[in-house]
């Protein structure tokens, strides 16, 4: 691995700008109700506290539609039979002048195909912000936050999988609207500008 030659001032102020993402996610999470008191609920929206997941995340095949020089969120479709149990990963695809250390991702689903088990992070990503699911509503929100070094531009960063169990046989759409990611876009940090979120799908044969 070749030696960083970047400069120690330089190495502290992208540090700084790491720390201030992650704190900046944090307002804007404070400020939309998000951080969350994290119980093990009854019916209806269940809030908890995220685990790790066992294993490191694999990632997903690239999507082709992808486009490289965009960050973007996807999430893994999956196929199951009835009363069975699957997975689905969400990852982020980070173009080369992105880097990510904070994430608030809310997804639909129908729940009348499938609902979710469990969720848990990949064991890159320390601190969970908020965990909850409504399974009579089909939806799903979780956000996490790592201090220090964050993905790094042009990876595949997976954040958390789904497990879910197969209701009836159907498609339902996995459709992720106005995700927000936070790092540094071109060395600046902040939320990333526009990242779109491709829709996975949940088959159940």
């Amino acid at each position: 691995m070749a030696d960083d030659d970047t400069p120690p001032i330089g190495r502290a102020r992208q540090h700084l700008r790491i720390v201030l993402a992650g704190a900046f996610l944090l307002v804007v999470l404070g400020a939309a109700g998000g951080v969350l008191l994290l119980r093990r609920g009854g019916t209806g929206t269940t809030r908890i506290s995220l685990e790790k997941c066992s294993t490191s995340l694999a990632v997903s095949s690239p999507i082709p539609t992808s486009d490289p020089s965009i960050t973007s969120l996807s999430a893994a479709s999956s196929a199951l039979g009835a009363g069975q149990t699957g997975s689905t990963v969400v990852e982020a695809r980070l173009a080369s002048g992105d880097s990510v250390n904070a994430f608030d991702v809310t997804m639909t689903f129908d729940p009348r195909i499938a609902s979710v088990t469990s969720v848990c992070l990949d064991d890159n990503w320390r601190q969970s912000l908020a965990a909850r699911w409504d399974n009579s509503g089909g939806s799903l929100r979780v956000a996490a936050f790592r201090l220090g070094t964050g993905c790094a531009g042009g990876s595949d960063c997976p954040l958390f999988k789904v497990t879910w169990t197969a209701r009836q046989p159907g498609r339902s759409p996995l459709v992720m609207s106005q995700p927000m990611l936070a790092g540094a876009h071109d060395g600046v940090a902040g939320l990333l500008p526009g990242v779109p979120g491709e829709s996975g799908v949940l088959v159940v044969q």
